[in-house]
């Protein structure tokens, strides 16, 4: 498949999701949740995609492909604040290491049930006492969106594209979590329609 092809090089897989991915318009969105700017774990961070979006943040990007980790490496090389590590975030880690904010994001869609859960108590605990998780991805489409959303939605490497009522359900299951805001957001500007997303903001009980 293409896109699968795409994804195995991170500089193709950049310029894919530059055109397609509406970067810009996701910046601003993951971005409107910020309220200091501290510490940040960019969970699932891929190549660094939104990274720009955070510069002023003490950085921390993580995910499990060695050559998307090598290229974000490269690409933000001088900014000494800006870090990136592959690793499994289930490993030991980040045992030892909190954050005031986690961003995970994009990534949701691409989790089983099996690992989605505990993936997401893993970070709730590496959250500082009050610290939060920002949870955005993208919605599975319905009637009302574009036809264009659809096929987006079909060609998308993950396969859980979920509906907003099936997130919520699962975070108020997840015990020690608490949900602080939720809500659909559509995606406007971007020369492809794309999916709407959710967003919620979570906290440690």
């Amino acid at each position: 498949m293409i896109v699968e092809h795409l994804a195995q090089n991170p500089i193709l897989w950049t310029i894919f999701e530059k055109i397609f991915g509406a970067d810009k318009q996701k910046e601003a969105i993951y971005r409107s949740a910020v309220e200091f700017k501290k510490s940040l774990l960019d969970f699932g961070c891929s190549s660094g995609n939104i990274t720009g979006a955070f510069l002023d943040f003490d950085y921390t990007g993580v995910d499990t492909d060695k050559k998307s980790i090598s290229y974000a490496k490269k690409r933000w090389a001088s900014y000494k604040n800006v870090k990136f590590i592959c690793t499994d975030i289930l490993g030991k880690r980040f045992n030892r290491q909190r954050f005031n904010y986690i961003l995970f994001a994009g990534t949701g869609h691409h989790l089983s049930p099996v690992l989605f859960i505990p993936i997401t108590e893993k970070l709730i605990n590496l959250l500082e006492s009050n610290g939060q998780i920002w949870f955005y991805d993208i919605l599975k489409p319905n009637k009302k969106n574009h036809f264009l959303a659809h096929i987006l939605a079909a060609i998308d490497r993950g396969k859980y594209i979920r509906t907003y009522s099936q997130y919520k359900r699962i975070f108020k299951k997840i015990k020690g979590i608490k949900i602080i805001e939720s809500k659909t957001i559509k995606v406007s500007g971007t020369l492809i329609p794309q999916e709407d997303y959710c967003f919620f903001r979570l906290a440690k009980k």
